[in-house]
């Protein structure tokens, strides 16, 4: 056998292997969701790093942990995302809840409005994503802070949690007290989370990176020749990301013209370095936040600037919309609103010329309704500033502003893309 076949044979093997090893660890992302001061960070701290604060600070916008559990002879990988509880965050939870396989729902169980909030929340992440099938996301409703009360309480409590849920979408989810402060009852969560269906991965596509932070890793007064290259944080989709692979990053570079017309330049790159919380990796697979090192200026992803871009192989992103048209659909009243007049609550219909705030991906931009048609004025293309990398199909949030606040108002499905650059 000659040398050169034997290697071959060799290189087969080894990616046999690699493949045995990802389909090995099911990778479960959780969402997180809840009114402010409900205990949600208390109880990701306690499983995670088996420690309990009675000081806090509100969580802003989302913050990530995870930890790999093996169960029944399994090993999973259990992805928490903390949301925000801060009724200005709701519009956002989209970004944040892509590729999301189970949900936990936490309430206080001392403050009776907020399993209220709780399901709010839950409702409007129903309207926002669903499983591939279409299903809901799964569900835990959590009495948190069982330690204060006593057991005929909180009995009494679980009947009225049935009671209030009883007729809903929320019916059959499972309700479990807990204490995040004396460690009770955190494990029946968690077992609860590793029977959920294993999510089905895609490592066949080509790769769909989201990149929601991106950072500029070198410290101040560096020398020129020790720099290091920018990073991209977020989470990739579908596909697998290989270390010395060529990206490309769009929308890229985006700047302005003389006649104020958007520009977008073209940003390529070579992956030099892969990560996940403290390992290194010669290749990511889709599941939880990865780092990567890329062999561009630092200045370009320095304070946030890639946020919102797209990450994959050369020539097989989407295209770069400068406007986009949407069929939406509207919901009944606005979230996070606390008006008794169920007249000023209600959402009104989008009109012509209305600036609304669009997420697409991970990114929050401006959006001016251009054109209203449709039998139900349900199909509208909206002018994007500045312009973004879309897929047809995507599923993005709209969100209007009352008072200081942008209110989520409703959802839609990318029909189509307008004018491209």
């Amino acid at each position: 056998m000659s040398k050169n076949n034997s290697t071959n044979k060799s290189i087969d093997k080894e990616k046999s292997n690699d493949k045995k090893r990802i389909n090995n660890i099911a990778q479960i992302k959780i969402i997180i969701i809840g009114k402010t001061g409900s205990g949600k960070t208390s109880f990701v701290n306690r499983w995670v790093n088996n420690t309990f604060s009675e000081i806090y600070k509100s969580t802003i916008i989302s913050e990530y942990s995870s930890k790999t559990i093996k169960y029944k002879n399994n090993i999973y990988k259990i992805n928490l995302w903390d949301i925000a509880g801060q009724d200005h965050f709701a519009s956002l939870i989209k970004a944040f809840c892509k590729d999301a396989k189970g949900c936990i729902t936490m309430s206080d169980i001392m403050v009776p409005s907020s399993l209220t909030d709780a399901v709010n929340w839950k409702k409007n992440l129903d309207e926002n994503q669903t499983l591939p099938d279409g299903s809901n996301i799964p569900n835990i409703l959590i009495q948190n802070k069982i330690d204060l009360i006593n057991e005929e309480s909180a009995k009494e409590n679980y009947n009225q949690i049935k009671a209030f849920v009883k007729g809903t979408k929320a019916s059959k989810s499972p309700v479990i007290p807990i204490s995040a402060q004396y460690n009770f009852n955190i494990e029946a969560v968690i077992y609860y989370l590793c029977n959920l269906p294993i999510p089905k991965r895609d490592f066949i596509s080509p790769p769909r990176f989201v990149v929601i932070r991106s950072f500029d890793i070198n410290h101040p007064g560096t020398e020129p020749e020790n720099l290091e290259g920018g990073v991209a944080g977020g989470t990739l989709t579908r596909g697998i990301l290989r270390l010395g692979e060529v990206v490309e990053i769009k929308p890229g570079i985006i700047s302005k013209g003389q006649k104020g017309e958007h520009i977008v330049q073209p940003l390529y790159s070579r992956i030099v370095s892969l990560r996940t919380e403290d390992n290194y990796l010669i290749y990511a697979v889709p599941g939880g936040l990865i780092g990567v090192g890329l062999k561009i200026d630092p200045f370009l992803t320095s304070k946030d600037k890639l946020k919102g871009r797209i990450l994959g192989h050369p020539g097989k992103l989407p295209d770069i919309y400068i406007s986009i048209v949407v069929k939406a659909h509207l919901m009944s009243r606005y979230v996070g609103t606390k008006s008794v007049d169920k007249s000023s609550s209600h959402v009104g219909e989008i009109k012509y010329k209305e600036v609304l705030l669009i997420n697409v991906g991970s990114i929050s931009i401006a959006s001016t309704a251009v054109e209203i048609s449709g039998e139900n004025r349900d199909i509208i293309k909206f002018s994007l500033t500045p312009p973004v990398c879309a897929e047809i199909g995507e599923t993005v949030a709209f969100s209007r502003k009352l008072g200081h606040c942008w209110r989520l108002i409703g959802w839609g499905k990318v029909l189509e893309g307008g004018e491209t650059i």
